[in-house]
């Protein structure tokens, strides 16, 4: 992989990396990526998972490893695949942004995580929106939730 990671950015995506690998074994297999997709309010036919799946599979074992999702995920987000679609973080922010007014409350934040990771505490929840929450006005905006879901600091 020619792009150089941080440690942040490394950590962040191996945070959604666990996300949809529900048991744990390193891997995604089509049932956690076809439940996680249904949870994300993004439902997917057993057809388009198995085409998902064959897309960023490079080694060809029917499941997604962290390094090919890695992969995925830094092509995503250099805009190597950008087709003018909305990409990862507009989707993942229209899913957290449940009313939609174009920021994300503390609410909102604190619903989706703790239905989708479990183990994560109120605690937690408030320090990711202390973290992202740039201007202090207790919700994130589409910029603030970008810069954190990137790990830049602006």
């Amino acid at each position: 992989m020619a792009v150089r990671l941080s440690e942040e950015q490394l950590e962040l995506y191996r945070k959604a990396f666990n996300l949809f690998d529900k048991d744990q074994d390193n891997s995604i297999n089509e049932v956690e990526l076809g439940q996680m997709m249904e949870e994300l309010g993004q439902p997917m036919t057993p057809m388009e998972v198995r085409e998902f799946i064959e897309e960023i599979d490079l080694d060809g074992n029917g499941m997604v490893e962290f390094n090919e999702f890695l992969e995925m995920m830094v092509k995503r987000t250099n805009g190597k695949e950008h087709d003018g679609e909305d990409d990862d973080i507009t989707i993942a922010f229209k899913v957290f942004d449940r009313d939609g007014d174009g920021f994300i409350g503390k609410w909102e934040l604190r619903h989706v995580l703790l239905s989708l990771q479990e183990g994560m505490s109120e605690d937690d929840v408030d320090e990711i929106m202390e973290a992202g929450d740039l201007d202090l006005d207790g919700m994130l905006s589409y910029a603030e939730f970008r810069s954190l879901l990137e790990g830049s600091e602006k």
